[in-house]
């Protein structure tokens, strides 16, 4: 299974894809974990990007990436009105992924992450429109307001010192930031509601303790914290959109 994969960047990646081999495993028919147990998951599925020392695309440069490959854009025209933030990205992500697919082998589906910041509504909306004309499975997932209230879905202190950490960041914030990080709203980094700077204050900026907050914590406690943030629904969008494939 070859799956085009568009975010913002490597942290991103990283927890994108972490969570669907993590439902893959988890939540998948019974022969896919008994072959990941006996197998690379790699040989399950490939992430597919511009190159291989690329495994995503990046977003950001997406109509840049479309221009070199000779694509032309479409006007960013759905049902006859201007399109919401986010529609031709999502379209031009398939579109990207379909030229791909041409160089070098199928591409089975994509997925697209991308952070909300302070549009939410409007630009799930605006994936959701541009997604319904690509002809690939697409998976979209929203971090709300950005990637990091995901992660601190799945914090849970491993010692004193984070118990300390968590208890001192619910003293100031009036509430517990791993169980609502949908609350984190403030934009500037070194706001007190600033969920990258809840998170740096309870992992220390350590990438491997980040990634144990999607590896080892339990899809269903994910879910239920996950909720406002936009993580439950890319929990679902893996289930119900690429699982399938497998079936």
């Amino acid at each position: 299974m070859r799956i085009a994969v568009f975010c913002e960047a490597a942290d991103d990646f990283a927890i994108a894809t972490g969570l669907i081999d993590r439902v893959l495993y988890d939540e998948g028919p019974s022969w896919l974990r008994e072959y990941v147990e006996a197998r690379p998951c790699s040989d399950l599925r490939e992430w597919v990007g511009p190159g291989p020392d690329r495994p995503f695309f990046d977003v950001h440069h997406i109509y840049k990436e479309a221009r070199a490959r000779g694509i032309v854009l479409p006007r960013n025209r759905f049902a006859e009105r201007r399109g919401g933030p986010g529609a031709l990205m999502a379209y031009t992500a398939y579109l990207v992924a379909r030229e791909e697919a041409w160089r070098s082998g199928p591409v089975d589906a994509l997925v697209l992450v991308w952070d909300m910041d302070d549009q939410g509504d409007a630009r799930r909306e605006g994936l959701a429109e541009g997604r319904a004309i690509g002809l690939l499975p697409m998976l979209v997932g929203c971090p709300d307001m950005e990637r990091e209230a995901w992660v601190l879905a799945g914090f849970e202190p491993e010692n004193a010192n984070e118990r300390e950490k968590l208890e001192q960041e619910r003293k100031n914030l009036g509430f517990e930031p791993h169980r609502e990080a949908h609350r984190l709203r403030d934009k500037d980094d070194r706001a007190p509601r600033s969920p990258k700077r809840v998170l740096s204050s309870l992992t220390g900026d350590d990438r491997e303790r980040e990634s144990r907050c999607w590896t080892d914590v339990p899809l269903d406690t994910l879910r239920a914290r996950g909720d406002g943030s936009g993580l439950r629904a890319y929990l679902e969008e893996i289930r119900e959109r690429l699982l399938p494939l497998w079936r």
